[in-house]
């Protein structure tokens, strides 16, 4: 979105959705349970370290998690700060176990002139892998990987739609 300064890297044959609150929201049309969505919105403070470091943020998204109706639980994979574009980002990966689901989570969260970013990227997992750990989950969980670590603020590097034969074994074989 080049108006409010952010590019984020999509597979060509993913879908852009409408939401109301989302900036951008695109869904895989194989698998409607996996999106990836931006939200950005006008805050008073110019940094995402003034509330807190990667850890501290990543545990208030967590405890967010937690006091959502039907959370069963709650887990951090993964988490680690980066500098692009001159803006701080933090990058969450989580586990989340609910009534309506496991899913697997990632987060990128920064704050640039004023206005908080948000991507979030999500895959369920399937009812017979709780884990998410087969082929299928993991080639896409990397993809996730690769679009939220694609997020970025004004280089224009990442901008536009990319063919999915440029993603590494995705769409995922159904062998």
């Amino acid at each position: 979105n080049k108006e409010l300064g952010y590019a984020v890297l999509i597979p060509s044959s993913w879908e852009r959705i409408e939401k109301m609150g989302a900036d951008a929201l695109f869904e895989d049309p194989a698998r409607r349970s996996t999106s990836l969505g931006v939200t950005v919105n006008p805050v008073r403070v110019y940094d995402i370290t003034a509330f807190g470091s990667v850890e501290d943020v990543g545990n208030k998204l967590l405890d967010l998690e937690r006091k959502k109706d039907g959370t069963l639980s709650v887990a951090m994979l993964n988490s680690g700060r980066r500098t692009e574009g001159g803006a701080t980002l933090y990058d969450y990966e989580y586990d989340l176990d609910s009534t309506r689901g496991h899913k697997r989570i990632l987060n990128t969260v920064t704050i640039y002139e004023s206005r908080l970013y948000i991507l979030n990227a999500q895959y369920k997992c399937d009812k017979e892998d709780e884990a998410c750990a087969s082929a299928q989950a993991a080639s896409t969980v990397d993809a996730l990987r690769t679009m939220a670590v694609s997020f970025d603020l004004q280089s224009g590097e990442h901008k536009g739609v990319v063919d999915d034969t440029e993603w590494p074994d995705y769409p995922p074989s159904q062998a």
